[in-house]
């Protein structure tokens, strides 16, 4: 296969054979070259999403967590591809049971959707579960609850931010009876 892709007329486009190159090279026993294979494959990919996205996909898939992260930050550059490549920078981070990671890209996906209610709520709540930023989570959570207080999630957060800020003020976190 990597003969094949390797002569001049492959009928496939460069970021597509530059990709499959890297998976021989994977495959060959051959990491450094495959690695080299997948920036060319970015490269080549450029500004066409579709090619980006068919990227990040297979890299991820195949455990090249680092060239899919890349290629995901590539994507979450443009408005129409963001979304869906910050959710899979999350599952990057899950893959790699990275809490800091994780909570970073949470954080940056509640600079740019700020009225999104649920990654607030998940931001604030991977805060809380790391100790930091617990005034910010708890004005948060206590935001969250008012304008959903039957979200189980959002009280869940502000129930944690209570614990952890050992409040002792009840009525900072207790929910309204009435709610």
């Amino acid at each position: 296969i990597q003969q094949i892709l390797q002569m001049k007329n492959v009928p496939l486009d460069d970021a597509y054979r530059e990709l499959f190159l890297a998976r021989s090279a994977m495959e060959l026993g051959e990491p450094t070259r495959a690695d080299l294979h997948l920036r060319r494959a970015r490269v080549a990919a450029g500004p066409s999403v579709e090619q980006m996205g068919f990227i990040a996909n297979y890299a991820e898939k195949v455990g090249k967590l680092d060239d899919a992260e890349s290629a995901y930050r590539s994507l979450a550059g443009n408005s129409n591809t963001a979304r869906p490549a910050y959710e899979a920078l999350l599952r990057i981070a899950q893959k790699r049971r990275d809490m800091d990671e994780l909570r970073d890209v949470l954080g940056e996906m509640t600079k740019r959707w700020p009225k999104d209610a649920a990654v607030a709520n998940d931001y604030a709540y991977f805060c809380l579960l790391q100790g930091r930023d617990l005034q910010e989570s708890l004005a948060t959570a206590r935001q969250l609850v008012t304008q959903s207080p039957a979200s189980m999630a959002h009280r869940t957060t502000l129930a944690l931010a209570g614990v952890r800020l050992k409040n002792g003020d009840r009525k900072s976190t207790r929910l309204n009876s009435s709610h």
